[in-house]
C-alpha cells in the first residue's frame, strides 16, 4: 500500500513515516523541512504541501496522511497568514488533489484545540467546537474542508483530534510545548513560568501513542476520534512532577494568562477505545522521565 505524509519531517508526522515503513507500507514524504534522521525506507519530497501541486504527488497514492500544521497558539496569532496558508488552504489543495484520484483514504491530524473552552471534561468527539483562538480556528476550517471528502465525496476519511501531544522529537517544532520548555528550563538552570499560575488542566499524550493512532487509522472506519490519554492534569503539577525528576529546586514565576488559552482540556478517547485495539499505553511519569533523561544527554553532549 502507497501512503502519502504531508508533513513527514516534523515532529509527529516523522515518526509516522518512518513507523509506517517498518510495518511495510511504502511511504513518501513531502515536506519542506529537512527531515532530522534517517529516512530509509522513505521516498523523500522537499517542497511545501501548501505551496506546491499536489495532484502529481498523490498520483498512485493509496492514503494521504497529513500531519503538517502551522505550529502555536502565539505563532499564529501573530503570524495569521501563515497559519491560514499552511492550516486551511493546504487542506483545500490537499481535497481537491484527491477528488478522481487513486487515493482510497485520507487520514487528518487535527487538535483539541477546535473544542475551545471546554463545557464539560472529559471531552467527547461530539461537543460543540468554538475555537477561542486563531489556531483552533485555522485547524477547524481545515478539519472541516478534509472531512467534506467523506460527507460530500464519500472518501473515507479519519480525523485524529489530538490533545496535548509530547515526547522525543518536539523540538522540530517551531514552537514547543510546555512539557520541552519546563524540562529544558530546569535542565539549563532558568525558571519555569507559570502563565495564569498554572491552574490550567491538560491531557498530555506521548507521541508514539499518537503515531500508533495513526497506524491503526488504517483500519478504523470514517469519522472523528479523539487520542488523548484520557486523564488530566494541572500545569502547576506538571511543572511540580518535572522539578521532583530533575532533583533540584528550580524558580517558579508567575506570569499573566496567555491570551486565547483555555482552562480545562481532557479527551474522551471511548470512541477509539471501543471502534480499535488502541489505547494509550505510555504513562506521564514515565514518558517525562524517558524524555528528561533523553534532553540531559542531548545537552551534555553539545556541551563537549
Amino acid at each position: 500500500m502507497n501512503v502519502l505524509v504531508l508533513g513527514g519531517c516534523r515532529f509527529i508526522g516523522y515518526d509516522a513515516a518512518r513507523t509506517l515503513a517498518e510495518r511495510g507500507y511504502r511511504v513518501s514524504v513531502l515536506d519542506d523541512r529537512r527531515c532530522p534522521g534517517p529516512v530509509e525506507g522513505l521516498e523523500v519530497h522537499r517542497a511545501g504541501p501548501a505551496s506546491v501541486g499536489l495532484l502529481d504527488y498523490v498520483r498512485g497514492v493509496d492514503v494521504v496522511v497529513n500531519a503538517y500544521e502551522f505550529e502555536g497558539v502565539n505563532e499564529a496569532r501573530m503570524r495569521t497568514g501563515d497559519a491560514y496558508r499552511a492550516n486551511v488552504e493546504l487542506a483545500y489543495r490537499i481535497h481537491e488533489a484527491v477528488i478522481g484520484s487513486s487515493v482510497e483514504k485520507v487520514i487528518h491530524l487535527s487538535t483539541a484545540a477546535v473544542y475551545g473552552e471546554a463545557e464539560h471534561t472529559p471531552i467527547p468527539e461530539s461537543h460543540r467546537t468554538l475555537p477561542v483562538n486563531w489556531y483552533g480556528a485555522s485547524r477547524l476550517a481545515g478539519e472541516t474542508i478534509i472531512y467534506s471528502l467523506y460527507t460530500e465525496r464519500r472518501v473515507p476519511v479519519v480525523v485524529l483530534r489530538v490533545f496535548n501531544v509530547y515526547g522525543p522529537g518536539e523540538w522540530l517544532r517551531n514552537n514547543p510545548g510546555v512539557v520541552y520548555e519546563f524540562i529544558t528550563a530546569a535542565l539549563g538552570g532558568g525558571y519555569i513560568r507559570l502563565e495564569g499560575g498554572g491552574g490550567q488542566v491538560r491531557d498530555f499524550v506521548h507521541v508514539i501513542d499518537v503515531v500508533r493512532a495513526v497506524e491503526e487509522s488504517m483500519d478504523l472506519a470514517p469519522g472523528v476520534y479523539n487520542v488523548g490519554s484520557g486523564k488530566g492534569v494541572s500545569i502547576r503539577d506538571l511543572a511540580d512532577l518535572i522539578v521532583r525528576i530533575h532533583g533540584e529546586p528550580v524558580e517558579v514565576v508567575i506570569a499573566n494568562p496567555r491570551p486565547g488559552d483555555v482552562l480545562r482540556s481532557i479527551a474522551d478517547i471511548a470512541k477509539i477505545t471501543g471502534a480499535s485495539r488502541w489505547r494509550p499505553l505510555v504513562p506521564l511519569e514515565y514518558g517525562l522521565e524517558k524524555l528528561y533523561q533523553l534532553y540531559r544527554e542531548k545537552l551534555s553532549t553539545a556541551a563537549r
